[in-house]
């Protein structure tokens, strides 16, 4: 207890000590030393930032070393000036990227401030700040490069270490966005943030709707990814950070419209189509729009309608839809009883009598219309192939709106709105390959974000950001063959499930109906200063985790048979049925803690270390209304009220780096760096511990009976008579190990950056990393 008290108050002081709450970079910096044309360092130069697309503009002064440093800028399009008694006024234009630390040097020539001299930028892209690897996505890059289904996700993977997890499930419960792995992590330790806010799906993968795209082509301006030696404000991930950057208004009304059509008939047939059919009907159309500019209120008087407020400088707003509508034929291969063995004659073996009861399962089968399927020798097997398609519609409505609003010179605020809302028929789960059902996926993503940035003084920021992100996903099944109710296994259930050795399954997916309900509430904050050659950066991060689900397993029955006669002759191998009464729905909760500080320390003029460190807290997840129990220990016999583990109050994550101008020049750098990262506790991981161990009052899970047993018969097709001749309890046990850590990545690097052309950078790097559970 005394430690755990202890490791409250040190993050305690750590919130303190920043008057804020966690920051995760959604702006960019601008730095530089100023000096005369002999290479002497001026002080007191004024310098001059402005946002060529809104105005604002922001001001400090050179110190005695000559050096300036801009916090928390937009993203976007920036004048700098630099103006100073005795000397010509010096003028830079730059765009500013996403988390950017852009070095803008001046060389003032002596005159008069009447005179100015503009320096054109170099377009260097040497690295020489900061040890973090990575890579930008800019607007060109987005709206430029083609992306199949315009999913601007699909652009993380021109980053080196990306790698696409081709083989990772598609399943709705492990998230339909494109999984990859970022460094070697695993595919659900990468963090995706829009404007600052984290938007992982409920399974913490990668997050996408019913058709598995990112959508937002429109509306995000950019975004970075970063791969390695993330600093100390970047966490809850051992793996890729993808911070992303939503679209703005400007002084200038802007907009465009869009239509994308695919259509099978301009298509070929893939290598599963059937050579002897037509190819399955597949038509996309994608469409949408976006518009973005001052808000202009009209006023109603005298002499017309009139605009009576004009936004310009000071109010802007963007909004972005897009629709797609798909129907896509998925083509279905099978392998069914073939024409004689639907009658007892199962190859070369002596015919059988069809058990009368299992005479309505076998009609609900499709007929093959394919080869039969033969032994090595060529003799029949009983089998044959079944080859069709079925239609596998995909709706999705995405929509951003934006509010920027410059209050004063100094205060500034925005707040954004996105919903992804998508549906999808879906056609291709294995356990449909009969096509007698569907699932029904119905997604519905929504983020919020409002943030409030605000200039203290010339040398200190504070943004002050609240996060919200509600990730929902329902299945439900649907009978598109119109079975009727009275082949369901178990009385006002769905059909159930049937497993016959060598041959595909029948009926449904033995989870389904499942829903997941995610909210994510995340208050959060930066505060920024510079303070001579340090530049600081400290905070705390807050993020509450409600996650609601159920998962109705084997509601309906499912039944294993050794073989095709056994199944035949309802001759049943064993059969599972859930606990009559059970309660799949779970609440889970948990809550993560955060807080950090960065020292950005420009030790000389050609060398910069970034010192950080970062300290994580997640509480033990909980059932809100205690159905949960749990094994103490393995030998424990009973289940009893409690926690699944300990919990981990000593997760500190050092972040050190340094970054090296070889030269002076910016042209050639040394980078290396090292640091601790840690994963989320992942809700899911304990979700069959939450399952499957109700309160011991209750009953949950499932129960397996193994056949033939002494008294029990054959029950096919009623389960229920195996259940309770079995005798009811606990399926099963489940227990984690109490002193359970949370799973953490030392990361390390060692890069050589060089400037050989004006707009081409040559970089050769080590990276490595070792993961620790």
């Amino acid at each position: 207890m005394l430690r755990l008290r202890l490791t409250f108050f040190v993050l305690l002081i750590i919130v303190l000590s920043a008057v804020a709450i966690f920051g995760q970079g959604t702006s960019g910096t601008i730095l530089g030393t100023v000096t005369d044309p002999q290479g002497a360092v001026i002080a007191g130069v004024a310098v001059s930032v402005k946002n060529l697309d809104t105005q604002r503009q922001r001001q400090v002064v050179t110190d005695s070393s000559g050096y300036y440093r801009v916090e928390a800028l937009p993203v976007g399009r920036y004048e700098v000036r630099a103006e100073r008694q005795g000397f010509k006024v010096t003028l830079s234009s730059l765009t500013l990227t996403v988390g950017e630390e852009a070095v803008t040097n001046f060389k003032m020539e002596v005159g008069s401030l009447s005179e100015q001299v503009i320096v054109t930028s170099t377009g260097t892209e040497v690295e020489t700040t900061t040890a973090t690897m990575g890579g930008l996505v800019d607007e060109k890059k987005i709206r430029d490069l083609p992306l199949n289904g315009r999913s601007f996700d699909q652009l993380i993977y021109l980053q080196p270490g990306v790698t696409v997890a081709s083989s990772a499930g598609s399943s709705p419960n492990q998230g339909r966005g494109t999984k990859f792995s970022v460094g070697g992590a695993r595919l659900t330790s990468n963090l995706f943030m829009l404007d600052g806010t984290d938007m992982n799906d409920s399974q913490n993968f990668t997050p996408g709707g019913a058709g598995g795209q990112m959508f937002g082509v429109e509306s995000i301006k950019e975004f970075k990814v970063i791969t390695h030696n993330a600093p100390a404000e970047y966490g809850r991930s051992m793996g890729g950070i993808i911070n992303a950057v939503s679209q703005t208004g400007t002084n200038n009304l802007h907009g465009d419209l869009f239509e994308f059509l695919r259509n099978s008939a301009l298509d070929a047939k893939n290598y599963f189509d059937n050579a002897n059919q037509p190819i399955p009907p597949f038509k996309r159309n994608q469409f949408g729009g976006a518009v973005g500019g001052p808000v202009l209120l009209p006023h109603f008087g005298e002499g017309g309608p009139a605009i009576g407020y004009h936004g310009k400088d000071k109010l802007f707003f963007f909004a972005n839809y897009e629709g797609l509508r798909e129907t896509l034929g998925v083509t279905k291969n099978a392998v069914v009883p073939d024409a004689n063995a639907r009658t007892g004659k199962i190859g070369t073996a002596t015919p059988i009598t069809v058990n009368p009861a299992v005479v309505p399962y076998v009609n609900l089968i499709p007929v093959a219309n394919g080869p039969l399927i033969l032994t090595s020798t060529g003799a029949p097997t009983g089998f044959a192939q079944l080859q069709f398609s079925q239609p596998q519609p995909v709706h999705v409505n995405y929509f951003t709106g934006r509010v920027d609003w410059n209050r004063t010179s100094k205060d500034s605020l925005f707040v954004r709105y996105t919903i992804d809302a998508s549906t999808k028929l879906r056609q291709d789960a294995p356990d449909h390959v009969m096509g007698l059902f569907a699932e029904d996926e119905t997604h519905r993503n929504q983020y919020v974000t409002l943030q409030d940035t605000r200039v203290l003084s010339a040398n200190k920021v504070n943004q002050v950001r609240l996060g919200f992100n509600r990730s929902t996903l329902q299945v439900n099944l649907v009978n598109q063959a119109n079975v009727p109710a009275s082949l369901s296994f178990i009385p006002g259930q769905p059909f159930g499930h049937v497993t016959i050795t060598g041959m595909s399954p029948l009926g449904t997916v033995v989870n389904d109906p499942r829903s997941f309900f995610m909210n994510s509430y995340q208050p959060s904050d930066d505060l920024s200063i510079t303070h001579g050659n340090h530049a600081f950066k400290t905070g705390v991060f807050i993020e509450r985790f409600q996650w609601n689900t159920a998962a109705f397993n084997r509601i309906g029955g499912d039944y294993s048979f050794a073989s095709l006669k056994d199944f035949l002759t309802a001759n049943v191998k064993s059969v599972v049925v859930p606990f009559p009464g059970a309660d799949p729905h779970r609440s889970i909760r948990a809550t993560l803690f955060a807080g950090y500080f960065q020292d950005d320390w420009r030790a000389t003029r050609r060398l910069t270390l970034n010192l950080g460190l970062r300290y994580e807290l997640t509480t033990v997840p909980t059932e809100k209304f205690g159905q949960s129990s749990f094994l103490l220990t393995p030998s424990d016999t009973a289940l009893q009220i409690h926690t699944p583990f300990a919990g981990n109050h000593k997760n500190f994550a050092p972040r050190v780096g340094l970054a090296w101008d070889v030269m002076g020049d910016g042209k050639t750098s040394v980078r290396a760096g090292f640091g601790i990262y840690y994963d989320q506790i992942l809700l899911n991981q304990f979700l069959n511990l939450f399952d499957r161990n109700p309160n011991p009052d209750l009953k949950s899970g499932w129960l397996t009976v193994t056949l033939p047993q002494p008294g029990i018969a054959a029950p096919f097709p009623n389960p229920l008579a195996a259940a309770q001749s079995a005798g009811a309890g606990f399926a099963l046990q489940n227990t984690v190990f109490n002193n359970y850590k949370t799973p953490y990545l030392y990361q390390y690097s060692l890069e050589v950056q060089r400037q050989i052309a004006k707009n081409l950078v040559a970089s050769v790097a080590y990276v490595g990393s070792r993961g620790k559970h």
